[in-house]
């Protein structure tokens, strides 16, 4: 297994995680409202002072950390999980004998967040952070 092949499936185990709680209608139903919010601000060309506020609270939201030990081991499930999944794709990869060149590692880097999103901007859940987000 070479490095674009394991970076391939860092980035499908990343977007698995993130998709698999969409699943869920109350994440479905926070993400829609801030992606509306976010959107609505977005379209406004000059902001004001408050806007801007507005924005970067939705954007990036502070918490103030709190240690706690369940969120200790969610952050551990968490990984767990995310090596889970990882592994499952590494061995699919090698199933079907995959090997990723690394030409076809920067198609898909560029490409695939673009068409998650175009998938899932009908339901208004798309994710804030891919080029159509940064080059707009």
């Amino acid at each position: 297994m070479n490095l674009p092949t394991i970076i391939v499936a860092i980035i499908l185990s990343y977007y698995v995680l993130y998709f698999v709680p969409l699943l869920f209608s109350k994440n479905r139903i926070s993400i829609k409202k801030k992606n509306k919010k976010l959107n609505k601000l977005r379209t406004v060309p000059i902001k004001t002072l408050k806007q801007q506020k507005q924005f970067l609270n939705l954007k990036f939201p502070k918490n103030k950390f709190r240690f706690t030990w369940k969120l200790f081991f969610y952050i551990v499930f968490k990984i767990c999980i995310f090596m889970m999944i990882f592994k499952g794709w590494t061995m699919l990869f090698e199933y079907f004998n995959l090997n990723i060149s690394f030409w076809v590692l920067l198609l898909f880097i560029f490409v695939f967040p673009v068409v998650f999103n175009y998938l899932l901007k009908p339901f208004g859940l798309e994710k804030g952070s891919d080029l159509t987000q940064i080059l707009r």
